[in-house]
């Protein structure tokens, strides 16, 4: 009896974790960790993804902002030794920066996906704007979240569908994209800043990001999540100090045959 016991309680604990899995993140090196690589001069990005910037139109501008000078942001590795409140996410940041200038800049990944799927992807964002060696400020710089449908690479093409800008400061804040439908075998992530003002620091951070497959019922306000199910109640045991074997026997029979039940496995017999 106590063999039979031990049997179950193993197989128990090996089912236990189908449970306990969660969505899968689709991204490579989602929490943009090293190793990096220079692909230019000033341009160091982590391995998994790729970088873009646009210098002939500011999106803040109209709305105000500073127009020149546009330059190529510098793009660098944030770790716990350089920066530690800039990494929420494995060893390392994503961060770029423009130096008494402004810009629109992405990192991006393109993810294999089922056509007519939907997916949903985010990642958190911060910044350090200002004229000041303060860190702890609150400045104007805005990130946004796109998606190419279609698989596409130049994050300022038409088709893009792009979340409205958000801000965010020093303290990281969660960017979502909208839900988007695959209609290719792929699908790009973009993950944007653009600053505003010109400024001695203007730089831009991101980490722990994620892309899931979702519903298509429209813009989840979190991505969609594989329920963990209500563990069943274990009856009360009986008046007395104890339990004895056939009780015991009894008890975890009941939950090791509702859990194997809720993944398919059919036990025969008394």
């Amino acid at each position: 009896m106590r063999k039979a016991l031990a049997i179950g309680f193993f197989v128990l604990l090996l089912i236990m974790p189908v449970f306990a899995q969660g969505p899968v993140n689709l991204l490579s090196n989602p929490s943009l960790d090293a190793p990096y690589t220079e692909r230019k001069d000033r341009v160091t990005i982590a391995h998994g993804w790729e970088w873009s910037y646009w210098d002939r139109y500011l999106p803040l501008a109209s709305d105000g902002g500073s127009t020149t000078p546009i330059i190529q942001p510098e793009y660098k590795q944030l770790t716990p030794a350089i920066d530690p409140m800039r990494v929420i996410d494995g060893d390392s940041a994503q961060g770029w920066f423009w130096a008494f200038a402004v810009g629109d800049a992405t990192v991006y990944q393109t993810v294999p996906v089922t056509p007519g799927k939907c997916y949903q992807a985010g990642a958190w964002a911060s910044s350090w704007v200002s004229n000041q060696e303060d860190t702890h400020v609150d400045g104007e710089m805005y990130f946004n979240i796109g998606l190419s449908p279609e698989g596409r690479t130049i994050a300022w093409e038409t088709g893009i569908i792009w979340t409205p800008f958000q801000w965010s400061g020093w303290e990281y804040r969660e960017i979502k994209s909208r839900v988007v439908r695959a209609t290719g075998s792929s699908m790009t992530v973009f993950l944007r800043a653009a600053s505003k003002w010109k400024m001695r620091h203007n730089d831009a951070y991101f980490d722990k990001a994620w892309m899931y497959e979702v519903s298509c019922g429209g813009d989840d306000p979190i991505p969609t999540r594989i329920p963990t199910p209500t563990p069943t109640p274990t009856p009360p045991p009986p008046t007395g100090d104890c339990l004895d074997a056939v009780q015991t026997e009894t008890i975890f029979r009941r939950v090791l045959i509702d859990v194997l039940t809720r993944i398919g496995i059919t036990i025969s017999g008394g």
